[in-house]
Protein backbone atom coordinates (compact mmCIF):
# COMPACT_ATOMS: atom_id res chain seq x y z
CA UNK A 1 0.00 0.00 0.00
CA UNK A 2 1.19 3.15 -0.61
CA UNK A 3 0.86 6.36 1.73
CA UNK A 4 0.11 9.47 -0.76
CA UNK A 5 1.03 12.99 1.40
CA UNK A 6 0.92 16.53 0.53
CA UNK A 7 2.69 18.66 2.81
CA UNK A 8 2.45 22.63 2.85
CA UNK A 9 5.70 23.75 4.58
CA UNK A 10 4.22 27.17 6.07
CA UNK A 11 8.00 28.86 6.94
CA UNK A 12 9.27 28.52 3.38
CA UNK A 13 5.19 28.56 1.62
CA UNK A 14 6.56 25.38 -0.48
CA UNK A 15 4.58 22.53 -1.26
CA UNK A 16 6.07 18.67 -1.38
CA UNK A 17 4.43 15.89 -3.20
CA UNK A 18 5.72 12.41 -1.42
CA UNK A 19 4.31 10.43 -4.88
CA UNK A 20 2.03 10.90 -7.34
CA UNK A 21 -1.01 12.72 -6.48
CA UNK A 22 -3.94 13.79 -8.31
CA UNK A 23 -4.98 17.37 -7.43
CA UNK A 24 -8.64 18.58 -8.55
CA UNK A 25 -9.20 21.94 -9.42
CA UNK A 26 -11.38 23.55 -7.32
CA UNK A 27 -11.53 20.59 -4.94
CA UNK A 28 -12.92 21.23 -0.98
CA UNK A 29 -11.55 19.19 1.36
CA UNK A 30 -14.13 19.54 4.46
CA UNK A 31 -14.58 18.11 8.18
CA UNK A 32 -10.89 19.27 9.04
CA UNK A 33 -12.36 22.94 9.74
CA UNK A 34 -15.47 24.65 8.77
CA UNK A 35 -16.00 28.54 8.50
CA UNK A 36 -18.29 29.53 11.30
CA UNK A 37 -19.70 33.15 11.34
CA UNK A 38 -21.51 34.86 14.34
CA UNK A 39 -24.50 37.40 12.30
CA UNK A 40 -26.89 39.80 14.25
CA UNK A 41 -28.88 41.65 11.43
CA UNK A 42 -29.72 40.14 7.69
CA UNK A 43 -26.90 38.59 6.01
CA UNK A 44 -26.65 37.26 2.75
CA UNK A 45 -24.54 34.01 3.10
CA UNK A 46 -21.08 33.59 1.18
CA UNK A 47 -20.24 30.49 -0.79
CA UNK A 48 -17.80 29.81 1.78
CA UNK A 49 -19.68 30.08 4.61
CA UNK A 50 -20.07 26.51 6.14
CA UNK A 51 -21.62 27.44 9.58
CA UNK A 52 -24.12 30.79 10.01
CA UNK A 53 -24.79 31.30 13.74
CA UNK A 54 -27.86 33.89 14.16
CA UNK A 55 -27.85 35.80 17.15
CA UNK A 56 -30.90 38.94 16.57
CA UNK A 57 -33.55 38.87 19.66
CA UNK A 58 -36.24 39.90 17.25
CA UNK A 59 -35.87 38.37 13.86
CA UNK A 60 -33.32 38.11 10.87
CA UNK A 61 -32.86 37.04 7.37
CA UNK A 62 -30.26 34.86 5.86
CA UNK A 63 -30.37 34.97 1.95
CA UNK A 64 -28.67 31.76 0.73
CA UNK A 65 -26.20 32.03 -2.49
CA UNK A 66 -27.89 30.72 -5.54
CA UNK A 67 -27.72 26.95 -5.46
CA UNK A 68 -25.70 25.59 -8.19
CA UNK A 69 -25.35 21.79 -7.32
CA UNK A 70 -21.61 21.93 -5.52
CA UNK A 71 -22.92 19.81 -2.86
CA UNK A 72 -22.15 22.66 -0.23
CA UNK A 73 -23.48 21.42 3.03
CA UNK A 74 -24.05 24.47 5.12
CA UNK A 75 -25.92 24.80 9.12
CA UNK A 76 -27.67 27.67 10.27
CA UNK A 77 -28.66 27.85 14.01
CA UNK A 78 -30.48 30.25 15.78
CA UNK A 79 -28.73 31.10 18.85
CA UNK A 80 -30.85 33.06 20.30
CA UNK A 81 -33.92 32.66 22.71
CA UNK A 82 -36.61 34.81 21.29
CA UNK A 83 -35.73 35.86 17.43
CA UNK A 84 -36.48 33.41 14.33
CA UNK A 85 -34.50 33.39 11.36
CA UNK A 86 -36.21 33.51 8.13
CA UNK A 87 -34.24 31.78 5.77
CA UNK A 88 -34.60 32.77 1.67
CA UNK A 89 -33.47 31.19 -1.50
CA UNK A 90 -35.35 32.85 -3.39
CA UNK A 91 -32.49 34.29 -5.05
CA UNK A 92 -32.45 34.16 -8.98
CA UNK A 93 -35.86 31.63 -8.56
CA UNK A 94 -33.82 29.35 -6.07
CA UNK A 95 -36.15 27.52 -3.38
CA UNK A 96 -35.44 25.19 -0.53
CA UNK A 97 -37.24 21.99 -0.59
CA UNK A 98 -39.60 23.39 -3.32
CA UNK A 99 -40.35 26.52 -0.79
CA UNK A 100 -39.19 29.65 -1.30
CA UNK A 101 -38.05 30.35 2.36
CA UNK A 102 -37.98 28.02 5.82
CA UNK A 103 -38.11 29.59 9.22
CA UNK A 104 -35.73 28.38 12.04
CA UNK A 105 -36.94 28.49 15.36
CA UNK A 106 -34.86 30.04 18.70
CA UNK A 107 -31.80 27.13 19.35
CA UNK A 108 -33.04 25.25 16.53
CA UNK A 109 -30.61 24.07 13.23
CA UNK A 110 -31.25 23.72 9.62
CA UNK A 111 -28.86 22.11 7.14
CA UNK A 112 -29.08 22.33 4.01
CA UNK A 113 -27.27 20.95 0.74
CA UNK A 114 -26.44 22.62 -2.69
CA UNK A 115 -28.34 19.93 -4.35
CA UNK A 116 -29.26 20.88 -8.44
CA UNK A 117 -29.16 24.22 -10.06
CA UNK A 118 -31.81 26.91 -8.18
CA UNK A 119 -32.39 24.43 -5.55
CA UNK A 120 -31.35 23.45 -2.08
CA UNK A 121 -32.52 20.75 -0.04
CA UNK A 122 -32.99 19.65 4.01
CA UNK A 123 -31.09 17.03 5.64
Amino acid sequence: MTTRAIIYDTNTSTTTNTSPLIIIPGLRVTGLTQSVVERVNTYTALTTDDIILCNNATSMTVILPVASATGHILQIKNINNVGSVTVDANVGGGKIDDELTQEVASYENLTIVDGLALKWYIL
